[in-house]
């Protein structure tokens, strides 16, 4: 057994197994048990420190990590290394085309966005486009948390790719998305040849996260789903 550091815990890992925090993140690593097999071959698109893609890589035997913000790819690459464990990682991001693009952090956690859509401390990080991930890694699988950007990627995906990509975990982070963009994005998916199968909303009062009494809204979903029979 080893330790990792996940938001400022110190968790147990036995076997590539990670404990999760919350009633939200545990609930989207069953889905991604039960949606991923033995024979995926995994892309984490904004892999944070890592704890679902120690779940992920403990099923399929092959997991690929793009992770854009600097500190968070050096605590996830010290994070991965669990005896028995594969888990290969590129310090990027994800988007619709090859690019290099500005990103900036946002938030307490660091969570990274491109420029342009906020502000805060900037970086400048290589951008990959999906397409070209998935024919080069031979990917089947998709788990995406990608804070707001899962509009762009999700958008352009073409329906080509779908026979292959047949399997999607993706959150949608609604309150950075413009209003009607989880539809729209479902609704593409659909019309390639996708279906959905789950979904689960995570609900916060925006004034005070912590009450359980005044009205919450939504303010991420995560859907699963896949193109296969």
């Amino acid at each position: 057994m080893r330790n990792a550091y996940f938001h400022g815990a110190i968790l147990p890992i036995t076997n590539g197994i990670v404990e999760v925090g919350s009633e939200f993140e545990a609930e989207e690593v069953e889905q991604a048990r039960l949606l991923f097999d033995a024979t995926d071959r995994v892309l984490v698109a904004g892999g944070g420190m890592g704890w679902l893609a120690l779940h992920i890589a403990a099923r399929c035997p092959f997991v690929l990590i793009v992770e854009p913000l600097p500190y968070l790819y050096r605590l996830l690459v010290d994070n991965l290394h669990v005896d028995g464990v594969t888990i290969h990682v590129i310090k990027g991001a994800i988007g619709a085309t090859r690019r290099q693009a500005d990103f900036y952090v946002d938030d307490l956690w660091a969570l990274s966005r491109f420029a342009g859509e906020g502000e805060g401390a900037s970086f400048y990080t290589e951008v990959y486009d999906l397409a070209s991930l998935v024919a080069q890694a031979k990917l089947t699988g998709l788990a995406l948390d990608v804070e707001g950007a899962e509009y762009e990627i999700l958008l352009s995906l073409p329906a080509p790719l779908a026979p292959q990509l047949r399997r999607l975990l993706i959150e949608f982070h609604l309150f950075r998305l413009p209003p009607g963009a989880m539809d729209e994005i479902v609704g593409h998916l659909l019309s390639i040849g996708y279906r959905v199968t789950g979904r689960q909303d995570h609900r916060r009062n925006p004034r005070d996260p912590q009450s359980p009494d005044a009205p919450h809204v939504v303010v991420q979903s995560f859907v699963w789903g896949g193109a296969d029979a």
